[in-house]
């Protein structure tokens, strides 16, 4: 091997790492192997002792207690080693620590008396229990105690999640002990363990579902949440992974952000496992922030009320996973500053080996699983999968130059004052007959010899009703698009807007009032809705993950898509009166 010369320290003087001075230090010259370098501030010792690079299993929220406390610094000045330590919204459950064996392990040791848990130089095992909602408080104990007291006996970290369970996250043994302690509490619960990025049972699941045969089709709707099992047998969370689980050659996702063990342990499976290209593009403000998570809600979509479920109703939030998904090789990018900074990320779509798109409004996170009022469609249509394929490379192009790939962006000022008169609010000028288009934005030029833009072109198909309207849209307070309604409902054409409770009441409850004096049914969801699509008189679609804002629409990178696939339109169709009609209606504040 080659070697390179480095002066030795006296065993003394390195403990205090301070240069060798007084009776008894002596310099000389070592040979010793490439590979290894001495630690930053000082010289390492004797007898093998060079620095070395170690990754020790620490969760997210134990390294904000070492950072918050002093105490990773205490560390590194003690034991004479690097803590590397990402900022907050990028850590994962690891850290990397730099220094000779036995500083590191000297380093470990006093991590585990600060924290009072295991940490092992290895990846966490994570333990999901499924304890019911009811005895969420009895395990959490009064303010966190029962909590704080199995985490020092059981010597791994517990987290009460509402929706999913008790999350126990530490060594095999730690968490063993733990769900251990748990049951003598609660009863025997059933347990999922799972272990690193993906985890075994991960990968052994994505197998299994790249075996299964995807069928041929045009479109398929998915709807969230759903406990259902479709057709062919599988839960409709488990479809989108069976295709993910598919790809072959090249997966390309673009989401706000990604906080969903089950789909970014597929992507991690897919990038080691069986060498597939991933490329992912999240949000530079929320990519890597932790995702606010909705209070559950009941089978009708209310909200819990009981006092036995009170801590479930308290706003939680899931780790954003993109730091894991760098740190398995995946290739992720997100705006960070510059042109691309002002454009929000709205896109919620996946690209699989360049021949299937899933697109609609629902994003990358565990409560849009369980939680929100989403939708995805699986197309393979060729038209639409080269317009998101297109999509995707201008963006991610763009935003490695810095400006996001937004070409021909029409603001909100500069429309309102020169494209007036391409707002058509009836029939007069019907809209383009395409079995499926897609419509990029921000809001911008399509047709430059007449100047027409996205947004001119979803106002005419809105404008193009005769019979019904359907609209299911979390908010609407762009006022062109409101207009477009309320002139539809005073042609004669039925027109029913169903949207997120908050939302009607609140900063768009201007909107709906107008809506609601031009006798347009609004009815308000009391689940949490992310969904964006409309039913035109039966026979024509708009799905995406557009949301119908002044901000969605002028400054927000989104996709909306038309379709007249029959069994598509069909589908979304039932779907809006099986909802509309189980809801009250909205009482007007005018």
């Amino acid at each position: 091997k080659a070697t390179v010369s480095v002066l030795n320290w006296c065993q003394e003087c390195a403990r205090c790492w301070q240069p060798a001075q007084g009776m008894g230090c002596e310099t000389s010259k070592e040979e010793t192997p490439t590979g290894y370098e001495p630690l930053v501030g000082g010289a390492p010792k004797g007898n093998g002792g060079w620095a070395e690079t170690t990754r020790l299993g620490v969760t997210a929220q134990k390294q904000m207690v070492l950072d918050a406390t002093g105490a990773a610094k205490r560390i590194e000045a003690q034991h004479r080693v690097e803590i590397a330590m990402e900022p907050m919204g990028r850590r994962g459950d690891f850290l990397v620590v730099k220094g000779t064996q036995a500083d590191v392990e000297a380093a470990r040791q006093a991590m585990e008396e600060v924290l009072h848990l295991d940490v092992p130089r290895d990846d966490l095992w994570t333990f999901v229990m499924e304890v019911p909602p009811a005895q969420y408080a009895e395990v959490m104990g009064k303010g966190n105690e029962t909590v704080r007291r199995l985490e020092r006996e059981g010597r791994a970290e517990v987290n009460v999640v509402p929706g999913t369970g008790v999350v126990v996250k530490g060594s095999e043994a730690a968490c063993q002990a733990t769900v251990g302690l748990i049951e003598i509490m609660i009863g025997a619960v059933r347990v999922k363990r799972s272990r690193g990025g993906g985890g075994q049972k991960m990968s052994e699941r994505c197998e299994r579902l790249a075996a299964a045969d995807l069928k041929e089709e045009v479109a398929r709707p998915l709807f969230f949440p759903s406990r259902t099992e479709e057709a062919d047998g599988y839960k409709t969370a488990d479809v989108l992974l069976r295709y993910l689980a598919a790809a072959k050659a090249s997966l390309d996702i673009c989401v706000p952000v990604v906080s969903s063990p089950k789909l970014a342990g597929a992507l991690i499976h897919a990038q080691r496992e069986r060498g597939v290209r991933v490329r992912v593009i999240v949000d530079g403000a929320k990519g890597l922030r932790p995702v606010s998570v909705p209070p559950a809600v009941d089978r009708r979509g209310h909200k819990a009320a009981k006092p036995a479920e009170a801590a479930d109703a308290s706003p939680t939030f899931e780790e954003s996973l993109v730091p894991k998904l760098k740190a398995a090789g995946v290739n992720c990018l997100w705006a960070k500053g510059g042109a691309a900074a002002q454009y929000r990320m709205d896109h919620a779509y996946a690209l699989i080996d360049q021949t299937v798109v899933a697109s609609g409004s629902l994003a990358f996170t565990t409560a849009a699983l369980t939680r929100q009022d989403e939708n995805l469609c699986i197309v393979s249509e060729p038209n639409a999968v080269a317009a998101f394929a297109r999509c995707f490379e201008t963006h991610w192009v763009g935003t490695e130059r810095g400006d996001g790939g937004v070409v021909g962006a029409v603001p909100a000022e500069e429309y309102e004052t020169q494209h007036v008169a391409v707002q058509v609010f009836s029939p007069a000028a019907p809209p383009m007959q395409l079995a499926t288009r897609v419509l990029v934005f921000p809001n911008r030029v399509v047709d430059e010899a007449i100047g027409r833009c996205t947004l001119d072109v979803l106002l005419a198909h809105l404008a193009g009703a005769v019979r019904t309207l359907d609209v299911a849209a979390r908010t609407i307070t762009c006022e062109s698009i409101a207009a477009t309604l309320a002139a539809a409902a005073d042609r004669g054409v039925a027109v029913r807007v169903m949207g997120d409770a908050e939302a009607m009441d609140g900063a768009a409850r201007a909107s709906y009032d107008v809506l609601a004096r031009r006798q347009v049914d609004c009815r308000p969801h009391a689940r949490p809705v992310s969904n964006t699509y409309a039913v035109v008189d039966g026979a024509l679609l708009l799905y995406g993950s557009l949301e119908w804002s002044d901000v969605g629409v002028f400054a927000a990178h989104a996709a909306l898509t038309m379709t007249s696939h029959p069994d598509t339109v069909a589908a979304y169709a039932e779907r809006f009166a099986h909802q509309f009609t189980r809801l009250r209606a909205r009482k007007a504040y005018f």
